[in-house]
């Protein structure tokens, strides 16, 4: 097991990685939560490949739990459903003394636990259970939570630490190639703003990576949390530094919100930070060296790298309604060199001429 520190005060909190079966997760939270009663968020898919066993191993260790399963997908994430979330946990008598939210799934499932939890009799503990690589390495850790609105992405939410993170890495092996390269979009981000040795293990032990070998796994997971928690603790409620781990994600969100969610986060970030690397070209921050070393690791990895048809003015559009966004201008991460990065307030108007010229080196 990797155990990693978070580090924020009483809001403090560790994030274990593991390479045993989910099941286990009951022993911690026996340990760790004696005296509350569980409310397990989670969805079909999810429940149908480890409700068994989880069930099985709450009920070994005498813990009351109940469970809520949802239909997966993006559309879970909205106003209606959280309202079935907060119904469901008054309806089954959790109170805010006793309860301890557990979200069991991918990242749609741990922001829309995390924002119930946040917000349900003003806020009660919960426990993250990410099982998709996007949620372990990026959405699980460091307290957003969030639900779309009309079609816009995470603009409802608040920050909520979870009290526990607990990343069971066999869940990894039941992904599809396509949800598992969504994932890896999110730990090859990691290695462009923080840890380019995460980049150097990508390339250099690509045939591991593919074949989801549980030690690279585990180094992977663990060196993209190690630098999402660096961030987090020295930018908490992203004011300031925290706003790198956006590299990637003005284009990203864009791309998803125009594409109806058809081309999956991770895909979309993949091709935002392509479109990072030429805006920052464009504006002298990098040359194209860092574009091609990036775009050669994702390609090797079987990741889409061409930006069309989303290298348009349109695109900003969408870009104007992301949360992230002033009246005029947005704070666009821009690439220096691989392993930094930074932040350049830009305006739409820009962004929108950026666009007429060519993505060719």
């Amino acid at each position: 097991m990797r155990a990693i520190r978070v580090g924020l005060g009483k809001r403090s909190y560790s994030v274990r990685i593991l390479r045993t079966e989910v099941g286990r997760l009951a022993r911690a939270i026996r340990r760790s939560f004696p005296d509350r009663r569980c409310a397990f968020i989670t969805d079909r898919t999810v429940y149908r490949l480890y409700g068994e066993s989880v069930e099985a191993a709450l009920r070994e260790c005498d813990i009351e739990a109940q469970f809520l399963v949802l239909p997966p997908g993006e559309r879970s994430k909205s106003p209606k459903t959280l309202e079935r979330v907060w119904t469901w946990l008054l309806a089954h008598s959790f109170t805010r003394g006793s309860t301890l939210v557990v979200a069991l799934g991918g990242g749609v499932i741990g922001d829309l636990a995390g924002f119930a939890a946040s917000t349900y009799m003003r806020g009660v503990p919960y426990v993250q259970v990410p099982t998709t690589l996007l949620s372990q390495v990026d959405s699980s850790v460091g307290g957003k939570t969030a639900i779309n609105l009309s079609g816009a992405k995470n603009v409802v939410g608040r920050f909520h630490q979870p009290q526990l993170v607990y990343a069971s890495l066999p869940t990894l092996k039941t992904l599809s190639m396509r949800e598992y390269r969504n994932g890896m979009a999110e730990v090859v981000k990691h290695g462009v703003i923080g840890d380019s040795g995460i980049l150097d293990i990508l390339a250099t032990q690509r045939r591991a990576v593919l074949a989801r070998e549980p030690s690279v796994l585990e180094s992977l997971v663990a060196e993209s949390c190690i630098v999402k928690r660096d961030v987090v603790q020295r930018d908490e409620l992203e004011s300031g530094e925290r706003q790198i781990l956006n590299f990637g994600h003005t284009f990203g969100h864009a791309i998803e919100a125009a594409s109806k969610q058809k081309v999956r986060h991770g895909e979309a970030v993949a091709l935002g930070m392509v479109a990072a690397c030429i805006v920052s070209e464009h504006l002298g921050y990098c040359d194209s060296s860092a574009r091609e070393q990036l775009t050669d690791v994702m390609r090797g990895l079987g990741m889409k790298t061409d930006l069309e048809p989303w290298w348009t003015a349109s695109m900003v559009d969408w870009m104007v309604k992301d949360k992230k966004a002033h009246t005029d201008s947005v704070n666009f991460i821009v690439l220096k060199r691989i392993g930094t990065v930074g932040i350049h307030r830009l305006s739409f108007e820009t962004l929108r001429r950026l666009t007429e010229l060519s993505t060719k080196n």
